[in-house]
């Protein structure tokens, strides 16, 4: 099974990382996905999993992920789901419980075995993310490992993108947080 290692900045200027990006590395492929995520929990532990809108695709990923210094390292678990609704109410009776929402807009480009994708996060603001997929054996050994997070920081330096912007908040959580506070105590403009 592959493995991402993956980091996102926050984006000052979208129009012209966007205009780079697309010089770098071709116009690009629109994207737009719904996320919506759900948990199980029973006596001893909780499971989340995300079912996410994808165009006409519909996917259900597990994921268990560690964060060290902004670079996510996860293990996914993906499946396509061919009846949304059907597969929703059988995770219901299982007292799955959705406890968020996230929306991505934006495009994706591609860099070799590199993916760079610039999102609109609804709610939060601009990001880029970029991600290598991997082997478990190269994902696992610490000196591969940490070439790729290398590979990783090089592309920022070439994108003139300071690792000072580095988030390692996953989405979910800066979603909540946003939730949770009024509008009056929110910073948009981040590091």
């Amino acid at each position: 099974m592959p493995v991402e290692v993956e980091l996102k900045v926050w984006v000052k200027d979208r129009p012209r990382l966007e205009a780079d990006l697309q010089r770098r590395f071709g116009i690009g492929e629109p994207y737009h996905k719904a996320d919506r995520y759900f948990s199980v929990k029973s006596d001893e532990s909780r499971v989340e999993f995300r079912l996410r809108q994808d165009g006409e695709r519909t996917l259900c990923t597990h994921k268990t992920k560690k964060i060290h210094d902004g670079i996510e390292t996860s293990h996914e678990n993906e499946f396509d789901v061919p009846d949304p609704g059907a597969f929703e109410g059988f995770v219901k009776l299982l007292g799955a419980r959705e406890f968020i929402r996230k929306e991505k807009i934006g495009r994706r480009f591609r860099s070799g075995d590199m993916v760079l994708e610039l999102s609109e996060v609804v709610g939060l603001g601009s990001f880029l993310e970029l991600e290598l997929l991997v082997s478990e054996e190269a994902a696992a050994e610490p000196a591969r490992h940490s070439a790729l997070v290398r590979r990783l920081h090089a592309m920022l330096d070439e994108l003139e993108i300071p690792r000072s912007r580095i988030e390692a908040t996953p989405y979910t959580v800066l979603l909540a947080e946003r939730a949770n506070r009024p509008e009056t105590e929110i910073n948009t403009d981040h590091p």
